[in-house]
């Protein structure tokens, strides 16, 4: 299949261009002083995931490009992807080929032929590779369980439709509509402000052959899996101990609260409660727990990963730039004097050697702008994120030029594909914002919200920094995003912040993760207590996500469907142009938006928070469907410079508690071109066919 071909050919661009510029991996973590033969170790981990991020985003973004060079310059019947798709398959053969000639050493190394060989691979990788396993069907069971296909059903989860209904119309938007330039289907004709990338590749897997659920969670669970072995490559690195690449992740998909504890309270005190009535409520809990502002979203958990694909490509990016990043790190203490000639107060002089890159500094250096660059429309808090990090990083490095320079070619890289992606206005609205969504803005307010919110998590990183203090600087890094987010706002919705605060629980994870394998390891006097306590520990940071599972796992029992065969979906793909845009109700999950067709105004909340003026557009669209005093010129007006094509008048629009329709006025001066009666009466009339011109 050529969607398969397709990815292929993303990874192996991908590994030419990671390994040429960073030929040892195992470097990158090394750096951090780990053991050589752990480095080496985790090296081809490490390869494989930064090649496949690497590739996603170089791949996709030209083909990207090429498809809306495409649409400008090619007739409309040929459709932008098929030129995309055949310039970036034929040019990445063809560079390949000639790459595998010229560097025959940057070859993958053979298997090996003998037995002995096997058997010291696997004891050297099997613990990775069953680790790898069990992200990958973790995964695979987060993207069926929300998103499935049966026929010709398309059905989302009821905790992840909302979230949905914008995403897989952006998906069928480039696989079907012709969405070059890219525009929010949600929201026509405003450009787009949300880092969409990802779904165009999704969209661009659809289009070359993958039914739509497979195009959608087949990348989620790559990208799943490959932030997973990062983000246990990374703890393997800070904490020395080779568990903490499973039980890393194992502790941010399960994340620590104490939102478990006030459920179990609430169940207990309920009159009558037995242990069968509250274990009975907890196996059938179909609502997120927790008291602190949001947590009835989901916003913490495991439904954040089911409902934002793009966010883990996001946050692998970001790990592979730091690994990029570590052995620009100046060492300290007892590792400075293992590892370098250079007299520790040096580090601090600003002279040449603390500012500029070495020689050997200069693969990874381009190899992070490229990322950087890439990065801000695949998931741009995780820029953000990166951003704050690499700021912190700076106090500690001997290069500290490439800091600036990586982030200042992040936020030119931002500041420019925003202004082509976006119509007009700003697609950030920066401001100062103390305290998040907490309910009280002072300070033991906000510390008492991060305690209930996070549990455990913070304090111990912490006491895991205290009995190692060589991670000091670790954990200053990882607090950044969380400072970042309860300070400063750049999108009308300040709750989109959360993602900041999921880094910052993400890499303490690492830390904590450190300490209970130093507790079960029960090193030192009363060993059985401690292996005790680090159970005690497991258990009480685990529990709210367990908890989270059986409520997702409840909720999306409960399923919504699009049915891809309706008589809507045949006429329109077959009688309407690509890009044609429909003015309807206020539609979110809906399978008109499976033909890759365009609406004007769709359910409110996707535009806003997405940064488009949705005040002004909900009025204009109401005069428009109300037609006062009847008046033709003005609503030929309204389509001309809206650039409207379609009007679908249905019951649920007929019945709108907020909309008036003037159905009268539009039937009688527009031309109905179709009608479905068993769709709730549902009608079309082309906006360009006046009756009466």
């Amino acid at each position: 299949m050529i969607a398969l071909l397709f990815l292929a050919l993303t990874f192996l661009v991908g590994r030419q261009v990671f390994i040429r510029l960073v030929p040892k991996p195992s470097a990158l973590i090394g750096s951090l002083g780990l053991k050589q033969s752990l480095s080496e170790n985790l090296s081809p981990w490490i390869m494989f995931c930064a090649s496949l991020i690497t590739g996603l985003l170089g791949m996709t973004l030209f083909v990207y490009v090429a498809a809306v060079v495409s649409s400008s310059l090619l007739p409309e019947s040929l459709y932008p992807l098929l030129t995309a798709n055949s310039l970036a398959i034929v040019g990445a053969i063809t560079l390949l080929i000639l790459d595998w000639r010229r560097t025959p050493h940057l070859r993958p190394a053979p298997l090996p032929t003998d037995r002995e060989a096997w058997i010291s691979l696997l004891s050297r990788h099997g613990f990775f590779w069953l680790s790898c396993l069990l992200f990958t069907l973790f995964g695979a069971w987060l993207a069926f369980t929300s998103f499935s296909r049966s026929g010709s059903i398309v059905s989302a989860g009821s905790s992840v439709f909302s979230d949905f209904a914008p995403h897989t119309a952006l998906v069928s938007s480039f696989a079907k509509g012709s969405n070059f330039p890219a525009g929010y289907p949600h929201f026509a004709g405003d450009g787009i402000a949300y880092h969409f990338l990802f779904y165009f590749l999704c969209g661009n897997l659809h289009y070359l052959g993958l039914p739509i659920d497979w195009a959608i969670n087949l990348p989620s669970i790559l990208t799943l899996v490959v932030f997973s072995c990062l983000l246990g490559a990374l703890a393997v690195a800070v904490t020395r101990e080779r568990a903490a690449f499973l039980l890393t992740p194992f502790l941010m998909f399960f994340r620590s609260s104490f939102a478990f504890l006030t459920r179990l309270r609430d169940l207990v005190t309920q009159p009558g409660a037995t242990i069968t009535s509250v274990l009975r409520q907890v196996m059938t809990a179909r609502k997120f727990i927790g008291d602190t502002p949001r947590d009835d979203w989901g916003l913490w958990g495991l439904n954040v990963y089911a409902n934002q694909r793009h966010l883990l490509l996001g946050f692998g990016a970001l790990i592979v730039v730091l690994l990029l990043f570590f052995p620009m790190v100046r060492p300290s203490g007892k590792q400075a004097a293992k590892t370098t000639s250079v007299p520790e107060d040096k580090w601090s002089r600003p002279d040449r050697e603390s500012w500029f890159p070495m020689e050997q500094d200069r693969g990874r250096l381009i190899a992070a702008l490229i990322i950087v660059v890439l990065l801000p429309y695949f998931h741009g808090s995780a820029l953000v994120a990166l951003m704050t990090m690499l700021c912190g990083l700076f106090l500690f490095s001997r290069a500290r030029a490439a800091h600036i320079l990586v982030c200042v070619a992040g936020l030119v890289s931002a500041l420019v594909q925003g202004r082509l992606f976006r119509a007009g206005g700003a697609f950030i609205e920066p401001q100062f914002l103390f305290g998040f969504i907490a309910e009280d803005k002072s300070l033991t307010g906000i510390l008492s919200y991060l305690f209930e919110m996070s549990g455990l998590v913070l304090p111990l990183a912490l006491i895991a920094v205290l009995l190692a203090q060589r991670n000091a600087r670790f954990l200053f890094i990882s607090l950044l995003p969380l400072v970042f987010g309860f300070t400063f706002s750049l999108t009308p919705d300040v709750t989109v912040n959360h993602k900041y605060l999921m880094f910052t629980f993400t890499l303490c994870s690492i830390l904590v993760a450190g300490l209970i394998i130093r507790l079960w390891k029960g090193l030192g006097r009363f060993p059985q207590p401690r292996r005790a306590l680090a159970v005690m520990l497991l258990l009480v940071l685990t529990m709210t996500g367990f908890m989270e599972l059986i409520i997702y796992r409840n909720i999306n029992q409960i399923r919504v469907d699009a049915n891809l065969a309706s008589p809507l979906n045949a006429y329109v793909e077959k009688n309407t142009p690509p890009r044609s845009v429909f003015v309807t109700a206020p539609l979110h999950y809906h399978s008109l938006l499976f033909t890759g067709r365009q609406i004007y105004f769709g359910h409110a909340y996707y535009a806003w928070s997405a940064g488009h003026d949705t005040f002004t557009r909900d009025i204009m669209e109401r005069d428009f469907l109300a037609a006062v005093g009847n008046d033709l010129a003005e609503s030929n007006h309204f389509i001309a410079m809206e650039g409207v094509d379609y009007l679908i008048i249905d019951d649920q629009l007929r019945h709108h508690p907020e909309l008036v329709v003037n159905e009268a006025f539009f039937r009688e001066n527009y031309r109905q071109v179709a009608s479905f009666p068993s769709l709730g009466n549902l009608l079309i009339l082309d906006l360009h066919q006046p009756i009466h011109p």
